[in-house]
């Protein structure tokens, strides 16, 4: 399956925007995340060459909030609209934006008079991952992280089957 993903930096221009593919339930990271989730919550530490990954996952079968720090500093911010449920979407894309909007990490670094974290709800395309790219890595280090939110939404893909 493949999902719209969209990563912001904190001044609200677009980093990367692409469709990308969900790792599948078989994929080795997606089973590594599976097993450290109870039903669809997850708030685990892993290591990686790049250091302790803690992954903070909370979510429904319409969509999931999550956050990703490398040794205790917050790196990624992710919020998953499925696209099951219209209403569900948009209260998730809209809250989470309005909470990126007034976090200390955005506030004052925003590009133009108005905050295009307060206008996600906008965007069509479902499934829907929005990621807020928090400055807090060497380049090196993003890129050898870059895309590991997919593995954890397959993991909660997963884990909504399983519920099934």
């Amino acid at each position: 399956m493949n999902l719209h993903r969209l990563v912001m930096l904190p001044n609200g221009s677009v980093h990367e925007q692409h469709w990308a593919e969900i790792p599948a339930a078989d994929h080795p990271d997606v089973r590594q995340f599976a097993s450290l989730f109870t039903g669809l919550r997850c708030d685990a530490t892993v290591r990686v060459p790049q250091g302790e990954l803690r992954v903070v996952w909370s979510g429904s079968s319409g969509g999931a909030i999550g956050s990703f720090h490398l040794d205790g500093a917050l790196f990624l911010c992710v919020v998953l609209a499925t696209g099951r449920d219209a209403v569900e979407d948009r209260l998730y894309l809209s809250t989470v934006g309005r909470q990126w909007s007034d976090s200390n990490v955005v506030r004052g670094l925003l590009e133009g008079p108005s905050s295009p974290f307060l206008t996600l709800h906008e965007v069509t395309d479902r499934p829907l991952l929005v990621a807020l790219l928090v400055p807090a890595l060497a380049p090196e280090v993003w890129a050898a992280l870059n895309g590991v939110e997919l593995a954890v939404v397959g993991a909660h893909v997963a884990a909504i089957g399983a519920r099934k």
